[in-house]
């Protein structure tokens, strides 16, 4: 009948009357303006105003300025509790310091150089005409990239730590230093507009009450893939166009930021988001060498420990240099190997060349090696418990190097190696087709790789 209100879907008057349920589930985030009458104005992210019907289940007269609300269809089915924002902004110091990360000297030694010492000393960074120095601005975006578990995010942290301390120091206890930790995927969500929406409120209004905002970004690549890589999910190109935007917005205004983006794979990330200019610092983050394991080692093996008899190679030798001396040379030795069977996991052909790589080349990482040493400790530590002998409690070097062989046996049945191949390849630069075979499987497969 003429009037008749029908509710539509997918271009087809699909029934009347009655508000369908699936219409709760669907729509975009609006923001209430005002009530009038049986309609009310919402405004866009924009801010631009429009009017829509009330649903049936919401309660108009008691809504605020500024409520979230579901709108379908023309019609404002429900109001939307969003995810509170303070949960990824905090003032304080963070926890995480630089001595906490072994084997990343040279990149601690360039985050000084590239970061701090630019934003401590704006002036001289002005004078050598530095553009991301002024006296009442700093914007820096910089990005650390490498395998997973090898310290990326324990540095992000350690950079704002370092930050909190020094401006302290230099500008007094009352410089406030706001630090947010954001983690990608935290931000998606299936609301229309919502992750832009939280984007915009962190980055242009929670930035705005402290003197110096520092912001980790983990998982950066979760929000910002290369657009078209999803054709089922257009709407995520909105997320590359609005951080660009701003971006563009901080370097209008006088505010002191700084942006640490932290991810394993710098090519799955809109080259848009961090060309050249807005991403300025790119710091890679390596697998550790031999002298970072044993730095690493010597972070997670303390003193403390109760060490068996064997562990102690000389009379008077303390704990301490029981470790030093025997323990984590051992295990640095077994580790890098060349002819164990750990580091003869995979043979790669490409080129007329050949490569044998294992544990030091795809899967050894910080997190592993922490991992590694509270398996040994609980190797150490059952055995105790089953066997009460005195003579045999203490951690030891066989339990060490058990907890190796078992860390390396479960990684050849998962996908992580041949996932850190690949990122091997990428990184050295290996282009075209390649044969991999699986030394310890005796099987073969063919990749390639533009």
């Amino acid at each position: 009948k003429t009037g008749q209100i029908l509710w539509i879907a997918g271009g087809a008057a699909v029934v009347h009357g009655e508000q369908p349920a699936q219409f709760a589930a669907d729509g975009e985030i609006l923001a209430f303006d005002s009530l009038h009458g049986d309609a009310i104005a919402v405004r866009n992210s924009r801010g631009d105003l429009q009017f829509v019907a009330v649903g049936k289940e919401l309660n108009a007269p008691e809504l605020k300025k500024g409520d979230s609300l579901l709108v379908n269809a023309g019609i404002a089915t429900r109001k939307i509790d969003l995810r509170e924002l303070d949960n990824f902004a905090a003032a304080g110091k963070p926890k995480k310091v630089f001595s906490m990360s072994g084997g990343l000297d040279e990149e601690i030694q360039e985050v000084h150089e590239q970061i701090i010492n630019p934003f401590l000393d704006p002036e001289g960074a002005k004078e050598f005409l530095l553009e991301i120095a002024t006296k009442d601005a700093f914007f820096l975006c910089a990005i650390l990239f490498g395998p997973p578990g090898c310290g990326k995010t324990l540095l992000g942290e350690a950079i704002a730590s370092e930050l909190v301390k020094r401006c302290e120091e230099r500008f007094g206890p009352d410089y406030k230093v706001g630090f947010m930790l954001i983690r990608g995927p935290e931000l998606l969500s299936k609301w229309v507009g919502e992750t832009e929406r939280m984007m915009r409120e962190l980055l242009l209004k929670k930035t705005a009450e402290f003197d110096l905002t520092v912001i980790l970004w983990d998982e950066f690549g979760s929000t910002f893939p290369p657009r078209g890589m999803h054709d089922n999910a257009p709407w995520i190109s909105t997320h590359v166009a609005q951080f660009n935007s701003l971006v563009g917005a901080f370097r209008a205004e006088n505010r002191k930021i700084i942006l640490l983006a932290a991810d394993n794979r710098v090519d799955l990330i809109d080259p848009a988001v961090i060309r050249a200019g807005r991403f300025k610092i790119k710091i890679h983050i390596p697998r550790p060498n031999e002298e970072g394991t044993r730095k690493i080692l010597s972070i997670y093996l303390v003193p403390e420990l109760p060490l068996h008899s064997s562990c102690f190679t000389r009379e008077g030798q303390t704990p301490k240099e029981a470790i030093e001396e025997y323990l984590i040379p051992e295990c640095v030795s077994r580790f890098f190997d060349p002819d164990s069977d750990a580091n003869k996991l995979i043979e790669v052909q490409y080129g007329g060349e050949k490569e044998v790589l294992g544990f030091k080349d795809l899967l050894i990482s910080g997190a592993l090696l922490d991992d590694l040493v509270d398996r040994a400790k609980s190797i150490a530590y059952n055995r105790w418990i089953e066997t009460k002998d005195k003579n045999e409690k203490g951690l030891k070097l066989e339990d060490l190097l058990q907890a190796f062989e078992e860390e390396v046996a479960e990684s050849k049945h998962l996908p992580v190696a041949e996932k850190a191949l690949q990122d091997w390849l990428l990184t050295e630069g290996i282009e075209g087709d390649c044969t991999i075979n699986h030394l310890q499987k005796g099987k073969t497969k063919r990749l390639g790789f533009q």
